[in-house]
């Protein structure tokens, strides 16, 4: 009897409590917002936080959580990568291809993302950057990893066409 109180208490708090998370788990989206702000040295619910925010296109929201990301497991390829397409998205491919360079160093886990991945996005990066050769070299490298990469066998294309249009006709024949 002495304890029936104390054990209602807890009981609803627990029950409250529970009603509340299950608000948080009502989509996927909601979900990585609530645990992103609540977790921020978490590399995984930061890095969940900055794609929420990238498909979103609050870029200016998932970049600081893909750096805090990138802070708590700085030997991830993923943050890196998502903040240099960021980057490419605003225009701004100097950050752009700082970043990519940087995952470019890092351990990509493969079915998360593909280093022809990387390797095409720091092309685009260095062509806007108005360095072709680099590009074509990095583009090469995707290829290289993936012969059968359509977007880059798309790129490379148009990296022909727009610096030496008679060698792309030579090379589609």
């Amino acid at each position: 009897r002495k304890y029936f109180w104390p054990v209602c208490a807890i009981f609803i708090f627990y029950w409250i409590r529970t009603g509340m998370r299950v608000q948080d788990w009502s989509s996927g989206d909601s979900l990585f917002l609530v645990d992103g702000h609540r977790s921020t040295s978490s590399s995984k619910t930061q890095f969940n936080l900055g794609i929420t925010h990238m498909s979103r296109k609050e870029y200016d929201r998932a970049v600081p959580a893909l750096i805090r990301c990138a802070a708590a497991d700085p030997m991830s390829a993923l943050p890196y990568w998502r903040i240099g397409q960021i980057e490419i998205l605003k225009g701004n491919f100097q950050t752009a291809e700082a970043w990519l360079m940087e995952a470019s160093t890092k351990f990509s886990a493969t079915l998360m993302i593909k280093d022809e991945e990387i390797f095409h996005d720091i092309a685009v990066a260095v062509f806007q950057n108005k360095k072709i050769e680099r590009a074509h070299f990095y583009l090469g490298l995707a290829l290289e990893i993936n012969p059968n990469f359509a977007k880059g066998l798309n790129n490379f294309g148009c990296l022909l066409a727009s610096t030496k249009p008679h060698d792309s006709v030579q090379y589609l024949k």
